[in-house]
Protein backbone atom coordinates (compact mmCIF):
# COMPACT_ATOMS: atom_id res chain seq x y z
CA UNK A 1 0.00 0.00 0.00
CA UNK A 2 1.57 3.54 -0.39
CA UNK A 3 2.26 5.72 2.25
CA UNK A 4 1.33 8.96 2.31
CA UNK A 5 2.74 12.54 4.11
CA UNK A 6 2.93 16.01 3.82
CA UNK A 7 6.42 17.86 3.28
CA UNK A 8 6.11 21.81 3.54
CA UNK A 9 2.66 22.14 2.41
CA UNK A 10 2.81 19.89 -0.15
CA UNK A 11 1.54 16.33 -0.54
CA UNK A 12 3.61 12.81 -1.34
CA UNK A 13 2.78 9.25 -2.48
CA UNK A 14 5.25 6.29 -2.55
CA UNK A 15 4.43 4.73 -5.46
CA UNK A 16 1.27 3.12 -6.08
CA UNK A 17 2.36 -0.27 -7.55
CA UNK A 18 4.95 -1.70 -9.95
CA UNK A 19 3.04 -0.78 -12.80
CA UNK A 20 3.86 3.41 -12.02
CA UNK A 21 6.93 2.61 -11.95
CA UNK A 22 9.68 2.26 -15.17
CA UNK A 23 12.32 -0.25 -15.68
CA UNK A 24 14.38 3.00 -16.18
CA UNK A 25 13.31 4.20 -12.72
CA UNK A 26 14.15 0.97 -11.24
CA UNK A 27 17.62 0.55 -12.65
CA UNK A 28 18.63 4.14 -11.56
CA UNK A 29 17.78 2.97 -8.01
CA UNK A 30 20.20 0.12 -8.11
CA UNK A 31 22.87 1.86 -9.81
CA UNK A 32 22.61 5.26 -7.71
CA UNK A 33 21.07 5.11 -4.59
CA UNK A 34 21.23 0.75 -3.30
CA UNK A 35 25.64 1.24 -3.49
CA UNK A 36 24.82 4.03 -0.89
CA UNK A 37 22.91 1.59 1.74
CA UNK A 38 24.85 1.14 5.06
CA UNK A 39 26.06 -2.38 5.98
CA UNK A 40 24.54 -1.72 9.06
CA UNK A 41 21.16 -1.99 7.43
CA UNK A 42 22.12 -4.65 5.01
CA UNK A 43 23.46 -6.98 8.25
CA UNK A 44 20.03 -5.72 9.97
CA UNK A 45 17.59 -6.93 7.10
CA UNK A 46 20.02 -10.45 6.66
CA UNK A 47 19.86 -11.23 10.66
CA UNK A 48 16.13 -10.86 10.68
CA UNK A 49 15.29 -12.77 7.17
CA UNK A 50 17.64 -15.28 8.92
CA UNK A 51 15.58 -15.32 11.93
CA UNK A 52 12.57 -15.88 10.08
CA UNK A 53 13.77 -18.84 7.79
CA UNK A 54 14.36 -20.76 11.34
CA UNK A 55 11.31 -19.55 12.69
CA UNK A 56 9.40 -21.11 9.40
CA UNK A 57 11.60 -24.21 9.56
CA UNK A 58 10.88 -24.71 13.49
CA UNK A 59 7.05 -23.94 13.04
CA UNK A 60 6.99 -26.33 10.45
CA UNK A 61 9.01 -28.85 12.03
CA UNK A 62 6.76 -28.88 14.80
CA UNK A 63 3.24 -29.10 13.28
CA UNK A 64 5.02 -32.06 10.72
CA UNK A 65 4.25 -30.56 7.32
CA UNK A 66 6.32 -28.92 4.89
CA UNK A 67 4.47 -25.93 3.25
CA UNK A 68 3.54 -22.43 4.95
CA UNK A 69 0.66 -22.54 3.46
CA UNK A 70 -0.37 -25.90 5.21
CA UNK A 71 -0.15 -24.26 8.63
CA UNK A 72 -3.32 -23.80 10.46
CA UNK A 73 -4.31 -19.59 10.67
CA UNK A 74 -3.22 -19.84 14.29
CA UNK A 75 -0.07 -21.10 13.52
CA UNK A 76 0.65 -18.13 10.96
CA UNK A 77 -0.32 -15.66 13.31
CA UNK A 78 2.37 -17.09 15.23
CA UNK A 79 4.70 -16.87 12.98
CA UNK A 80 3.50 -13.21 11.92
CA UNK A 81 3.63 -12.52 15.72
CA UNK A 82 7.65 -13.90 16.61
CA UNK A 83 8.92 -11.81 13.03
CA UNK A 84 7.39 -8.84 14.40
CA UNK A 85 8.28 -8.99 17.72
CA UNK A 86 12.22 -9.86 16.75
CA UNK A 87 11.60 -7.06 14.35
CA UNK A 88 11.17 -4.52 16.93
CA UNK A 89 13.43 -6.06 19.32
CA UNK A 90 16.61 -6.20 17.11
CA UNK A 91 15.98 -2.59 15.68
CA UNK A 92 15.36 -1.00 19.01
CA UNK A 93 18.35 -2.58 20.31
CA UNK A 94 21.04 -1.21 17.66
CA UNK A 95 23.39 1.89 18.78
CA UNK A 96 22.12 4.70 17.60
CA UNK A 97 25.01 5.81 15.75
CA UNK A 98 24.28 2.79 13.71
CA UNK A 99 20.72 3.65 13.26
CA UNK A 100 21.39 7.19 12.25
CA UNK A 101 23.08 5.55 9.03
CA UNK A 102 20.15 3.75 8.48
CA UNK A 103 17.94 7.22 9.11
CA UNK A 104 20.43 8.78 6.40
CA UNK A 105 19.77 6.69 3.76
CA UNK A 106 15.71 6.03 4.73
CA UNK A 107 15.69 9.93 3.52
CA UNK A 108 18.07 8.98 0.35
CA UNK A 109 15.56 6.43 -0.47
CA UNK A 110 12.39 7.28 -0.20
CA UNK A 111 13.38 11.30 -2.27
CA UNK A 112 14.66 8.82 -4.49
CA UNK A 113 10.77 7.40 -5.02
CA UNK A 114 8.94 10.35 -4.21
CA UNK A 115 11.55 12.59 -6.27
CA UNK A 116 12.47 14.93 -3.33
CA UNK A 117 15.86 16.14 -2.66
CA UNK A 118 16.99 13.60 0.03
CA UNK A 119 18.56 16.87 1.94
CA UNK A 120 14.59 18.24 2.48
CA UNK A 121 13.58 14.85 3.75
CA UNK A 122 15.78 15.14 6.18
CA UNK A 123 14.93 18.59 7.39
CA UNK A 124 11.27 17.66 7.01
CA UNK A 125 11.00 14.36 8.96
CA UNK A 126 10.81 15.01 12.46
CA UNK A 127 8.84 12.09 13.45
CA UNK A 128 11.53 9.18 13.40
CA UNK A 129 8.00 7.13 13.40
CA UNK A 130 6.52 8.03 10.37
CA UNK A 131 10.14 8.10 8.75
CA UNK A 132 11.16 4.60 9.48
CA UNK A 133 7.17 3.77 8.74
CA UNK A 134 7.55 5.38 5.19
CA UNK A 135 10.54 3.42 4.23
CA UNK A 136 9.60 -0.16 5.45
CA UNK A 137 6.33 0.25 3.33
CA UNK A 138 9.15 1.02 0.42
CA UNK A 139 11.32 -2.03 1.46
CA UNK A 140 7.85 -4.44 0.86
CA UNK A 141 6.33 -2.40 -1.98
CA UNK A 142 9.61 -2.29 -4.09
CA UNK A 143 10.89 -5.49 -3.20
CA UNK A 144 9.85 -7.86 -6.91
CA UNK A 145 9.29 -11.15 -4.51
CA UNK A 146 6.37 -9.33 -3.20
CA UNK A 147 5.16 -8.83 -6.67
CA UNK A 148 1.47 -10.25 -8.00
CA UNK A 149 2.17 -12.42 -10.86
CA UNK A 150 0.12 -12.34 -13.69
CA UNK A 151 -0.42 -16.19 -14.49
CA UNK A 152 -2.00 -15.47 -17.87
CA UNK A 153 1.30 -12.92 -18.90
CA UNK A 154 2.04 -13.30 -22.62
CA UNK A 155 3.85 -10.32 -23.42
CA UNK A 156 4.07 -6.10 -23.17
CA UNK A 157 2.89 -3.82 -25.94
CA UNK A 158 5.12 -1.21 -26.70
CA UNK A 159 3.15 1.33 -29.37
CA UNK A 160 0.92 -0.99 -30.23
CA UNK A 161 3.81 -3.47 -31.00
CA UNK A 162 3.53 -6.81 -28.91
CA UNK A 163 6.89 -8.28 -27.30
CA UNK A 164 6.20 -11.93 -26.17
CA UNK A 165 8.58 -14.17 -24.37
CA UNK A 166 9.20 -17.77 -26.03
CA UNK A 167 5.69 -19.49 -25.41
CA UNK A 168 7.72 -23.07 -25.23
CA UNK A 169 11.36 -22.08 -23.74
CA UNK A 170 13.29 -25.04 -25.50
CA UNK A 171 11.18 -25.55 -29.03
CA UNK A 172 10.75 -22.12 -30.20
CA UNK A 173 14.26 -20.47 -28.93
CA UNK A 174 17.01 -21.49 -30.60
CA UNK A 175 20.15 -22.36 -28.55
CA UNK A 176 21.95 -19.37 -29.31
CA UNK A 177 19.51 -17.42 -27.79
CA UNK A 178 20.02 -18.98 -24.63
CA UNK A 179 23.78 -19.00 -24.77
CA UNK A 180 23.27 -15.06 -25.15
CA UNK A 181 20.98 -14.60 -22.42
CA UNK A 182 23.12 -16.47 -20.12
CA UNK A 183 26.43 -14.81 -20.89
CA UNK A 184 24.86 -11.60 -20.24
CA UNK A 185 23.78 -12.64 -16.72
CA UNK A 186 26.55 -14.53 -16.01
CA UNK A 187 28.95 -10.78 -16.67
CA UNK A 188 26.44 -9.22 -13.91
CA UNK A 189 26.27 -12.22 -11.45
CA UNK A 190 28.95 -10.48 -9.28
CA UNK A 191 26.94 -7.00 -8.51
CA UNK A 192 24.33 -6.69 -6.64
CA UNK A 193 21.25 -6.41 -8.33
CA UNK A 194 22.80 -8.21 -11.15
CA UNK A 195 20.10 -10.24 -12.04
CA UNK A 196 17.69 -7.27 -12.48
CA UNK A 197 20.88 -5.22 -14.41
CA UNK A 198 21.24 -7.92 -16.84
CA UNK A 199 17.73 -8.82 -17.10
CA UNK A 200 17.46 -5.94 -19.65
CA UNK A 201 19.73 -7.83 -21.56
CA UNK A 202 17.51 -10.78 -21.41
CA UNK A 203 14.44 -9.55 -22.43
CA UNK A 204 15.87 -7.74 -25.94
CA UNK A 205 17.53 -11.32 -26.94
CA UNK A 206 14.40 -13.20 -26.02
CA UNK A 207 11.34 -10.60 -26.12
CA UNK A 208 10.56 -9.58 -30.02
CA UNK A 209 7.47 -9.68 -32.07
CA UNK A 210 5.88 -12.35 -33.31
CA UNK A 211 7.84 -13.67 -35.96
CA UNK A 212 11.14 -11.64 -35.63
CA UNK A 213 14.06 -13.91 -36.40
CA UNK A 214 17.16 -13.14 -33.26
CA UNK A 215 19.99 -11.86 -34.53
CA UNK A 216 22.91 -9.68 -32.33
CA UNK A 217 23.47 -6.35 -34.03
CA UNK A 218 25.15 -4.00 -31.30
CA UNK A 219 23.62 -1.05 -32.36
CA UNK A 220 20.10 -2.42 -32.41
CA UNK A 221 20.73 -4.35 -29.71
CA UNK A 222 21.10 -1.37 -27.51
CA UNK A 223 18.46 0.67 -29.04
CA UNK A 224 16.00 -2.06 -28.24
CA UNK A 225 17.42 -1.64 -24.63
CA UNK A 226 17.03 1.95 -24.46
CA UNK A 227 13.19 1.62 -25.76
CA UNK A 228 12.64 -1.58 -22.88
CA UNK A 229 13.77 1.16 -20.74
CA UNK A 230 10.33 2.46 -20.53
CA UNK A 231 8.69 -0.67 -20.06
CA UNK A 232 6.80 -0.36 -16.32
CA UNK A 233 7.86 -2.83 -13.61
CA UNK A 234 4.87 -4.98 -13.87
CA UNK A 235 5.70 -5.88 -17.22
CA UNK A 236 9.35 -6.99 -16.89
CA UNK A 237 8.31 -8.78 -13.46
CA UNK A 238 6.03 -11.38 -15.00
CA UNK A 239 8.10 -11.67 -17.92
CA UNK A 240 10.69 -12.86 -15.26
CA UNK A 241 8.43 -15.41 -13.87
CA UNK A 242 7.28 -16.48 -17.18
CA UNK A 243 11.08 -16.85 -18.72
CA UNK A 244 12.23 -18.89 -15.61
CA UNK A 245 8.96 -20.39 -14.57
CA UNK A 246 9.88 -20.04 -10.92
CA UNK A 247 7.67 -19.07 -7.95
CA UNK A 248 9.53 -17.75 -5.12
CA UNK A 249 12.88 -16.38 -6.46
CA UNK A 250 14.06 -14.24 -9.25
CA UNK A 251 17.41 -15.86 -9.50
CA UNK A 252 18.22 -15.48 -13.39
CA UNK A 253 19.79 -18.48 -14.12
CA UNK A 254 19.31 -18.83 -17.60
CA UNK A 255 21.93 -21.46 -18.45
CA UNK A 256 20.08 -23.98 -17.08
CA UNK A 257 17.46 -23.51 -19.92
CA UNK A 258 20.79 -23.21 -22.19
CA UNK A 259 21.91 -26.83 -21.36
CA UNK A 260 18.30 -27.92 -21.61
CA UNK A 261 18.26 -26.62 -25.22
CA UNK A 262 21.63 -27.79 -26.27
CA UNK A 263 20.61 -31.78 -25.31
CA UNK A 264 17.06 -31.04 -26.93
CA UNK A 265 19.13 -30.22 -29.99
CA UNK A 266 21.20 -33.09 -29.76
CA UNK A 267 18.14 -35.34 -29.33
CA UNK A 268 16.81 -34.18 -32.44
CA UNK A 269 19.81 -34.58 -34.69
CA UNK A 270 19.98 -38.43 -32.96
CA UNK A 271 16.53 -38.47 -33.99
CA UNK A 272 16.98 -37.58 -37.59
CA UNK A 273 20.10 -40.22 -37.87
CA UNK A 274 18.41 -42.87 -36.84
CA UNK A 275 15.34 -41.93 -39.09
CA UNK A 276 17.52 -41.11 -42.04
CA UNK A 277 16.07 -37.60 -42.06
CA UNK A 278 12.44 -39.17 -42.85
CA UNK A 279 11.35 -36.55 -39.90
Amino acid sequence: MPVSFEINDKQYRTPEGWESVTFDNFLRNLEEVAPLKPIELTNFVDAHLKYLREAKEELLAKNKISEVSALSMRAKQELEQLGSTNFSKTWGEMPLKEKSKCYDFFCIEIGFWCDIDSKIVRESFINLEHLEATYWALFYEMNPDNAKIDEDFAGFDINGTLYIPPIKHMTESTVVEFMESAQFQENMKEIEGGNWLSMLDVMVVLCRPKGEPYEYVESKHEARKRLFRGVTMDNVINTAFFLLRLSGTLNLNLLIYTMEAELIQKELKLLESDTDGLL
